[in-house]
């Protein structure tokens, strides 16, 4: 018995050396067992103690790894469970933190999810970031405060809800559920907290405050009822009946409809019942006992379950006060069109919708005869187009004339004038257009008639102006002959003077029938034609005596054209005859400008030898500057001279202002 006991645990023995020795194959075990029964009796016969000894170890360590086995197992169906549990913790939306309560709140453990607020575990645990620097600012103080409140209340569990900043910049709300870890007295020394984004649940709660405000402070009153009792109702509707919303839900429908019947309901639930809406026109009862008209509109809906109604409940005095007024006013309207002078009518698009008397009067057609053959159609053919296409377009609300003429055809072919002017309006919520028509046949003949004697007056004005053009050509002519007979060269330059004026005049006449008014001439075109033509006379060669002529859109009258345009031939002439001695070369401008308060102002200068001191242009026996001196006066104007580097004249008068001045 001892033999084979021992024979067995030499045997397990050395097998279990060989499975440490790394022999895991059948074969080799085999092999390995072989060998060792075979060498069993030997070695047991020599060491029989020794084979005791083993066995009892061989007992032992079976014993240990035995329950080695069994540790391990535990210990790796409870990593099987942390692993899960991790993956469970990482793939939720909760985010757990361990923090310090020093200042900041360190954190000592955070969870492998919170990357998902943009921030990685190590950045936390190592000390690069406390929990603190990532509150969004303005909640930092408030959490920090209920938190110390908390923990010196002694509340071990309690909830925040606070926004944070992400690594990304952006702000989440957040929920945190924190339970504070005490030492032995009791004073906290951490926090674990489960941080879970609440933000889509923020927006969600926003949202529906949001909803619920638009309700309350809706311009309408809402109604939720359930079998006519009131269920709820909105400010809006609290306010305007007097009550609050809990003494509402006490009372019924009929309690503030005073006028409602059981046949009405009826009828409302029908009509919900077949079409799911309603809408009628009712009073309500204020708590004072007044009450006011309302329209409302009632739906029906689903809620849990449940069907409910909802009434919108529209104050209509306003409304109905609007339409008592405009009750009055059409009215009022159609007395004034049906007692109007004025022509007036009211179409639609192409419809003509009314036509007061005096327009059927006028065009002979009735309303139901316009409505065959449109507004339009009795316009004639010049102008139908343009008429058609300007009313169309008001209709669209585009911008088109709202007043102008036009040429109508009455029923029995007479042409007629009148002018027309078009309004917009709304009829029976579509725009439409509202025309009233006067009468011009008989001023637009009038018209002609005038328009006809005016032009026949122009063109003998014309020819009166043309005609004093060619007299006075024909009395410089004259005098030109006549000086031919003049032997003494001073009096032939008299003769030359004397035609350079009556020049001047006929020129303001030519200029005035050539001009499409004929009382006010070009001053600027005159001025230039004058001094070119008296250049002509008088200088030989045009590069030794220059002529600028600067002068201002300016229009001037006959009286004032003749009088300017002596002075200037005047004092031109006087510069070409004086100013540049020995073919002295030089520069001859004449300026004309718009000054302050309608002031025009007249300048002839040159750049001659200039005026002899002593001379005084007040009484000079000159006829060239005493004929100056009297047209200046006649203008009732003033004159300057100066002599300094030449010869400066300077003239100002007021002129007729004929509406065409133009300031330089």
């Amino acid at each position: 018995m001892e033999k084979p006991l021992a024979a067995f645990l030499v045997v397990l023995l050395g097998l279990l050396i060989l499975a440490v020795a790394g022999f895991h194959s059948p074969d080799s075990l085999f092999a390995g067992s072989q060998a060792i029964i075979n060498s069993t009796d030997t070695f047991y016969q020599s060491h029989t103690l020794y084979v005791w000894g083993a066995a009892l170890i061989v007992s032992v360590l079976s014993g240990l790894i035995f329950l080695l086995g069994r540790i391990v197992m535990r210990m790796r169906r409870v990593e099987e469970q942390l692993r899960q549990a991790s993956l469970v913790i990482e793939n939720s939306q909760a985010v757990l933190f361990r923090w310090k309560t020093l200042p900041g709140w360190p954190v000592e453990f955070v969870s492998e999810n919170v990357i998902q607020f943009g921030y990685l575990p190590e950045v936390f645990t190592s000390g690069e970031l406390a929990y603190c620097s990532i509150l969004y600012p303005d909640d930092l103080e408030n959490v920090v405060s209920e938190v110390a409140e908390y923990a010196s209340r002694r509340v071990d569990r309690f909830n925040l809800e606070y926004r944070i900043i992400t690594g990304e910049g952006a702000v989440r709300w957040v929920e945190d559920r924190t339970v504070v870890e005490r030492d032995e007295q009791g004073g906290p020394v951490c926090y674990q907290g489960i941080v879970i984004d609440i933000t889509d649940r923020k927006k969600a709660e926003q949202e529906l405050l949001l909803a619920k405000f638009c309700i309350d402070k809706a311009g309408i009153g809402i109604f939720h009822t359930d079998e006519q009792q009131i269920f709820n109702a909105n400010d809006y509707a609290c306010k305007s009946l007097g009550y609050t919303v809990d003494e509402l839900r006490t009372m019924s429908v009929s309690d503030i409809d005073p006028v409602i019947t059981s046949e009405k309901m009826l009828e409302i639930k029908r009509s919900l019942e077949a079409t799911g809406s309603a809408t009628h026109q009712t009073v309500h009862r204020r708590r004072d006992g007044t009450t006011f008209p309302v329209e409302i509109t009632t739906t029906t809906m689903e809620f849990q379950g449940k069907h409910y109604s909802v009434s919108f409940v529209q104050d209509i005095s306003e409304r109905k006060r609007t339409e008592d007024a405009l009750r009055e006013s059409e009215e009022k309207f159609r007395v004034l069109a049906e007692t109007s002078p004025a022509s007036i009518a009211l179409y639609q698009g192409e419809d003509v919708l009314y036509i007061n008397p005096t327009a059927a009067k006028l065009i002979g057609y009735t309303t139901e005869e316009l409505s065959r053959i449109s507004f339009w159609g009795c316009v004639h053919d010049d102008f139908k187009g343009m008429v058609r296409e300007r009313g169309l377009a008001r209709m669209r609300g585009e911008s088109v004339p709202s007043q102008y003429e036009c040429k109508f055809v009455s029923k029995e072919g007479k042409e007629l004038w009148a002018i027309i002017a078009v309004g917009r309006i709304e009829f029976k919520g579509k725009p439409a257009g509202i025309v009233t028509l006067v009468d011009t046949t008989e001023a637009k003949l009038a018209e002609e008639k005038v328009r006809a004697s005016l032009a026949e007056k122009e063109v003998l004005l014309k020819e009166v102006h043309h005609r004093v053009k060619n007299n006075l050509q024909i009395i410089s002519s004259l005098l030109e002959l006549q000086s031919d007979y003049i032997r003494d060269e001073q009096a032939r330059m008299f003769f030359r003077d004397s035609q350079n004026r009556i020049r001047s005049m006929a020129l303001i006449h030519q200029k005035l029938y050539q001009s499409e008014s004929l009382a006010f001439i070009d001053f600027r075109d005159y001025i230039e034609d004058l001094a070119t033509y008296l250049f002509s006379l008088s200088v030989k060669d045009l590069d030794l005596i220059r002529l600028t002529v600067d002068v201002a859109e300016v229009s001037l009258s006959v009286d004032e054209a003749i009088p300017c345009g002596l002075i200037i031939n005047e004092l031109i002439s006087n510069s070409l005859k004086h100013a540049f001695p020995d073919a002295r070369g030089g520069e001859i401008a004449v300026t004309c400008r718009i000054g302050e308060e309608g002031m025009i102002l007249l300048t002839v200068s040159d750049n001659g030898i200039g005026l002899p001191p002593d001379l005084d242009v007040g009484n000079t026996e000159t006829l060239g500057l005493q004929l100056v001196t009297m047209l200046v006066k006649q203008l009732h104007g003033r004159m300057e001279l100066s002599g300094d580097h030449g010869t400066l004249w300077e003239i100002a008068f007021s002129a007729m202002d004929n509406g065409k001045r133009a300031s330089a």
